[in-house]
């Protein structure tokens, strides 16, 4: 996708459906090998594996075909040494790069001169792993063709840039950090954003409201988030423009925010939702509008102060899946030997219910 190789066959298709084909079929001819030993979020509508292998051959192929060229375009892993790395990073020969791959590298700050000269071209920028990185430079938020910012497993990672809102192009982000709040971000001005996925943020309180009129976004998935509290409630000024914000989200996911009060009160807003997991929270409710008509799959796990499913569950017509575990009340409430309100499940086709002594 960074590279621009994807080329759409028409109408809405989306191009990660175009690329996993693309990937399928290069597997299929054994130019790429999937690595049984990666690991994957077994997400809904996503693939089952995350890490592929090249084949020798194509490998080689591909190193002879850049040689050949005299501007760098490809991934880039930069050595282990920190002062060698520091040094690479300034200099010239990255100004043509449109994937970066820093994973796992060990510095604790990055030059604040080398993103102005990728701002052009930059398309993936990848972090992961940087456990000793601590700050990001501010130079980075000049990256406006920027699609995908990968910093998950930063542990360390203190601040964020104030002037972020300018990665206008940004579709995926992926983020750890120790931050409280999220709001010196102003994410409501990634408007192109499809996935959001915050892990191990273990400070953070809340998530703003402004992920609520994020209408490209299709998948937040929040895990180990154990100090998160609430999703911020919308100003009366925003309600009042919320024909505006409908949303495309498909995906909803939160697991480990054992705090958690309340699900977001504009997910009424989300009528493609397709998938929700919960696991964990002192949630009492479902929001009182909640969307049935698209929903395939429920699963809630461990919300012990779940009293009640939606209150229009027998209106869900395209649920297939439901699963209730580790909730004594829910479980009393709908299990298939004495629940008092079966009758509202009945119609799902695969309903796991665990049943609680009590």
């Amino acid at each position: 996708m960074a590279h621009g190789l994807f080329q759409p066959t028409g109408g809405d298709e989306d191009i990660e459906d175009i690329g996993e084909l693309y990937i399928k079929k290069l597997v299929s001819a054994s130019l790429l090998q999937i690595d049984a030993s990666s690991y994957s979020f077994n997400l809904k509508n996503s693939m089952t594996f995350k890490r592929l292998k090249m084949h020798d051959l194509v490998h080689e192929l591909a190193r002879l075909t850049m040689k050949e060229s005299s501007k760098a375009r490809s991934t880039v892993q930069l050595g282990q040494q920190q002062e060698a790395s520091m040094e690479e990073l300034a200099s010239h020969k990255f100004n043509y790069l449109k994937v970066f791959n820093l994973e796992e590298m060990k510095f604790i700050s990055l030059p604040d001169n080398c993103f102005p000269k990728m701002k052009k071209h930059l398309r993936y920028l990848n972090l992961k792993g940087c456990s000793s990185l601590k700050t990001l430079p501010n130079s980075i938020c000049d990256l406006q063709n920027l699609q995908c910012l990968n910093l998950p497993k930063c542990y360390n990672l203190q601040e964020l840039p104030k002037k972020m809102k300018n990665l206008i192009s940004l579709q995926y982000f992926f983020l750890t950090t120790q931050v409280t709040s999220l709001s010196s971000m102003n994410i409501g001005h990634f408007r192109q954003l499809k996935f959001l996925f915050l892990w191990y943020c273990t400070k953070l309180v809340s998530v703003p409201s402004a992920v609520g009129r994020l209408t490209a976004l299709k998948k937040l998935v929040i895990h180990w988030c154990f100090d998160l509290v609430n999703f911020e409630g919308e100003e009366e000024e925003e309600k009042k423009n919320v024909v505006a914000y409908s949303l495309n989200l498909q995906v909803l996911e939160i697991n480990g925010s054992f705090k958690l009060e309340a699900l977001p009160d504009w997910l009424y807003r989300a009528t493609k939702l397709r998938y929700l997991r919960i696991w964990g929270g002192r949630m009492k409710s479902f929001p009182t509008c909640f969307p049935s008509d698209s929903l395939e799959e429920l699963r809630i796990i461990s919300c012990k102060f779940l009293t009640f499913l939606p209150i229009n569950m027998d209106q869900f017509h395209n649920l297939q899946f439901l699963e209730i575990d580790d909730c004594p009340i829910l479980s009393a409430r709908y299990n298939k030997k004495t629940g008092l309100d079966l009758k509202k499940v009945a119609h799902i086709p695969y309903c796991e219910v665990s049943l609680f002594n009590f």
